[in-house]
């Protein structure tokens, strides 16, 4: 069963304005998501796939890269995955 990749208007706006080789590692996210679901991504290292916290907590992140990452809430009943946005992730430790 194929899941629904939905992208909302500000990840369109996000992916025109990001490096080609993330818009590369996202179009591989959108396949591994489309068909073998959000939880397969917990079995590839790179994209540390973590539910978030706080006014997040519906919500889930995976890295594109070291500075770049794709925040997007994941819909069982619908089997779809709603893409929030891609954007650069402050890696600075307060």
């Amino acid at each position: 069963m194929e899941w629904v990749i939905i992208e909302s208007k500000k990840a369109k706006k996000n992916l025109e304005k990001v490096p080609r080789q993330i818009q590369a590692a996202y179009s591989v996210w959108k396949r591994i998501v489309k068909f073998n679901g959000p939880s397969a991504l917990y079995h590839v290292k790179g994209y540390h796939h973590e539910k978030l916290k706080g006014k997040r907590e519906d919500q889930h992140s995976c890295r594109l890269s070291k500075f770049y990452r794709v925040i997007f809430a994941i819909k069982e009943k619908e089997i779809s995955v709603n893409v929030i946005e891609v954007n650069k992730h402050d890696n600075k430790k307060n």
